[in-house]
């Protein structure tokens, strides 16, 4: 068995699935696969945040219209807690927690018993503490599981013609501020415009 086919046999046997996407080569890769194994049965939902580049969501939809998935967005504000505003060490973690929340909330009310997201086997060497909180909130990792890294992410998407294989990845903007430098709406968007000038 290939490993595209290993994969999609394991996406199949959740019967219904919801993939948290952000339009990036992890996420696309596996709203794809999750596409191919279960049609209508698989959704890609994107988290839409102040943190989020603007760019990034409208790379998202594009994306998720060339799979032909299923797509929704939701909003999280992030900026409106204080916890993440103050930016600590595990600012990723709490922040996880609130969108998994969320994510969860659309998908009990949309009949998906299972949500899957793109973090892959070469995250684990980084420090990551939003995995942790994906754990404790039963998202599944199926790229982790399967021992899938990003290299073989990108040889797998340029397998089945999937665009933006060779986009870098993307952080969220907070990631921009050192710990402990508060983040705020202000702020967040200065960069996000400065970064879009750029590009």
């Amino acid at each position: 068995m290939s490993r595209i086919d290993e994969l999609r046999h394991a996406i199949s046997e959740k019967g219904r699935l919801l993939v948290l996407f952000s339009g990036g080569l992890d996420s696309g890769l596996l709203a794809k696969l999750a596409h191919d194994s279960l049609g209508s049965d698989a959704a890609a939902l994107t988290i839409d945040s102040p943190v989020i580049p603007r760019h990034e969501t409208v790379v998202a939809r594009a994306l998720a219209d060339e799979i032909g998935i299923s797509h929704h967005v939701v909003t999280v504000d992030e900026l409106n807690e204080p916890h993440f505003q103050e930016n600590p060490p595990d600012r990723c973690y709490h922040c996880r927690k609130s969108r998994d929340t969320r994510a969860w909330q659309w998908a009990r009310e949309h009949g998906f018993p299972a949500i899957a997201d793109g973090l892959n086997y070469s995250d684990l060497s980084d420090y990551r503490p939003g995995l942790q909180a994906a754990n404790e909130d039963g998202i599944w990792h199926p790229f982790i599981e399967f021992k899938v890294g990003k290299d073989e992410i990108r040889t797998l998407s340029k397998e089945l013609g999937l665009s933006g294989s060779d986009r870098p990845s993307m952080a969220c903007l907070a990631s921009r501020f050192p710990h402990g430098h508060s983040v705020s709406a202000q702020r967040v968007d200065r960069v996000d415009q400065a970064e879009q000038y750029l590009r």
